[in-house]
């Protein structure tokens, strides 16, 4: 087991795990800061991995926060935020058919890239355990290939370049007619859903594109053969996200989903937050024992992304010491999940 560790820019692999039949590990709450490859790598037959609530902060160099190159096996990826892979990818699986529940992956070139199948991304059963996938400057998710067929049910996809991108043959399964997809996709701003596929349709149904307009329809923002039938009107996620790190309903088909970035950092970092809908918001920072370190006023805002800058120090003015801080949010008298940042000095 690996817990509460820390690893810092290795070259090559920050960790890399070798995992055997009948063999079980826990790589769980440690800080990755990701060099010039991997952040976690798994190898072999994953199984008995998890890889949970972590917190992996890459940069142009970085290749991939966590990586699955298993030859079988269904490892645990839970409740990890992976962000600054600016070049390279949040989570890369080309084996193996991990469980992908409740990660927060922001920033990155690619939130999900896949090559294999039989395995899901969120979870259909349990929408308190989707997937935040936001602010990814290619796409979402990337399926790529023949091979790349998973299900990708009740996620919140928003505010990327390309919310999924499907090439090369790839089939994955985003809902169909046993099944909504339940996924949230909002204000991706070329495509939602992109079929590069010059035949085949991709099942997409039962998914919310914003709400509807006068004519019932949502917006459109789908491209190539896409069966989009069944769209939801409302958001499919009410009190799901209180399961999630980091993301909290703050009324009717509203939320706030937060990050912060640089993360490790030497000092200033901003925290980024999203909302679907106006909302008075106040930013605070704690360290680790609950003592409130810096407090940022209450501040009417409108949809979208949005930003605070902590400059690392105290309400005193002092520079906070190196250890980890939480911040958290206060959105219309309702308390947030809190994102962790670590300030290293």
């Amino acid at each position: 087991m690996a817990k509460q560790c820390t690893f810092s820019a290795n070259q090559s692999q920050d960790l890399a795990v070798g995992v055997y039949s009948g063999d079980y590990l826990t790589v769980d709450s440690c800080t990755v800061t990701v060099g010039a490859g991997i952040g976690i790598q798994l190898t072999n037959d994953g199984t008995g991995a998890r890889v949970t609530n972590n917190v992996l902060t890459g940069n142009s160099s970085s290749t991939y926060g966590i990586r699955t190159l298993l030859e079988s096996g269904s490892p645990t990826l839970s409740g990890n935020t992976i962000s600054g892979l600016t070049n390279g990818e949040a989570i890369r699986i080309t084996g193996g058919a991990p469980i992908v529940t409740q990660n927060a992956l922001t920033g990155c070139k690619y939130g999900i890239s896949t090559t294999v199948g039989s395995y899901t991304v969120g979870d259909a059963a349990d929408t308190t355990k989707h997937n935040t996938i936001t602010g990814h400057t290619t796409a979402g998710i990337l399926a790529d290939g023949a091979n790349a067929t998973p299900a990708i049910l009740t996620n919140n996809i928003s505010s990327n370049t390309y919310g999924v991108t499907i090439k090369s043959g790839a089939n994955p399964n985003l809902g169909n007619a046993n099944q909504d997809g339940n996924n949230k996709f909002l204000s991706n701003s070329t495509y939602c859903i992109w079929n590069r596929n010059s035949t085949g349709t991709v099942s997409a149904r039962g998914n919310y594109f914003g709400a509807c307009g006068g004519g019932g329809f949502p917006v459109t923002c789908w491209n190539g053969n896409v069966d989009t039938n069944n769209y939801l009107c409302t958001a499919p996620f009410t009190q799901a996200s209180f399961g999630h790190p980091g993301i909290v309903e703050i009324g009717s088909a509203q939320a706030l989903a937060l990050r912060a970035a640089p993360n490790p950092t030497g000092g200033r970092t901003t925290l980024h937050f999203e909302i679907d809908g106006s909302a008075e918001v106040e930013v605070q920072v704690f360290d680790v024992a609950g003592r409130l370190v810096r407090r940022f006023g209450r501040t009417e805002y409108g949809p979208g992304e949005h930003a605070v800058l902590w400059d690392g120090a105290t309400s005193a003015g002092q520079p906070a010491p190196a250890g980890i801080y939480f911040f958290r949010a206060i959105a219309n008298d309702r308390l947030t999940r809190t994102a962790r940042v670590l300030v290293v000095r």
